[in-house]
């Protein structure tokens, strides 16, 4: 929550990201994190923002947002 309102962010960014994004880097390599982090970048509510949403997915089926940021 910091990282999006530090950006002028709010979740429905996040959010919208999301559900308008494309998965641009998955890393494998972090060796205390249980699975894979996708990063994830799409457009933030107002359409022209763009946004990065690193997340991850728990188990029961769960995703998790790890960070998400203003793309400049």
């Amino acid at each position: 929550m910091d990282e999006l309102y530090a950006d002028n962010l709010h979740p429905v960014d996040a959010e919208s990201a999301l559900l308008s994004g494309a998965v641009t880097r998955t890393q494998r390599d972090h060796p205390n994190l249980p699975g894979p982090r996708y990063s994830v970048v799409g457009t933030a509510t107002d359409l022209t923002t763009m946004v990065a949403v690193v997340c991850r997915f728990e188990p029961p089926g769960q995703l998790l947002i790890i960070t998400c940021y203003e793309i400049e």
